[in-house]
């Protein structure tokens, strides 16, 4: 291989630095996004998708904060198996705008996160500009109403607790992911 060239991973690479007392925690995701859609009484495919949704969660989360990084495979493993799934559903149902407002908002904060990352590159790092629009479309596909602004105040009272807490453990940066990831799921949670 050349010096500098690109490494391409698989799902099954990704999968090796994960440790065995990670594995029960993808489980254990996709047993919570199944039992959200099961309790909203979602359709069959929505809570495949969002069982799906929950272990890829735990799986980033896991490979952000070991590892500081969240693999290509990874994200597009989330984004086929549960963010396009559950978008093809919402736009197959009458009435349902989900999946158009999930393009707008995905594409706006595709959009931010570039940019951000871009102008700032030591700020964001690629895998979170990636992760952001895929957690915002989760959020609002996934969610019931207001589930947008759910998930925005969840962010920002995220990204307030992890600087914090990172200022006060005397260190410079903190691992996205698990507070994007966070913020989404805090949208999935039934209203009320």
């Amino acid at each position: 291989m050349q010096r500098g060239a690109p490494v391409r991973r698989g799902l099954l690479a990704e999968a090796a630095p994960l440790p065995r007392s990670c594995r029960p925690l993808l489980a254990f995701g996709a047993a919570v996004g199944a039992a959200l859609a099961a309790a909203r009484e979602e359709p069959l495919g929505a809570v495949l998708a969002l069982a799906s949704y929950g272990a890829w969660s735990a799986w980033l989360c896991a490979s952000d904060v070991r590892e500081r990084r969240l693999p290509n495979a990874v994200l597009l493993g989330a984004l086929c198996t549960s963010i396009l799934p559950l978008a093809a559903l919402r736009a197959s149902t009458a009435g349902d705008q989900r999946a158009g407002l999930a393009l707008g908002v995905a594409g706006a904060v595709a959009l931010c996160g570039g940019a951000l990352w871009a102008i700032a590159p030591g700020g964001l790092g690629a895998g979170d500009a990636k992760l952001a629009p895929l957690a915002a479309a989760g959020a609002v596909l996934g969610g019931a109403e207001a589930a947008l602004l759910r998930f925005a105040l969840a962010l920002c009272a995220g990204l307030l607790i992890a600087g914090a807490a990172t200022r006060l453990r005397g260190r410079a940066t903190f691992a996205l992911g698990p507070v994007l990831l966070a913020a989404s799921w805090t949208a999935l949670l039934p209203a009320g």
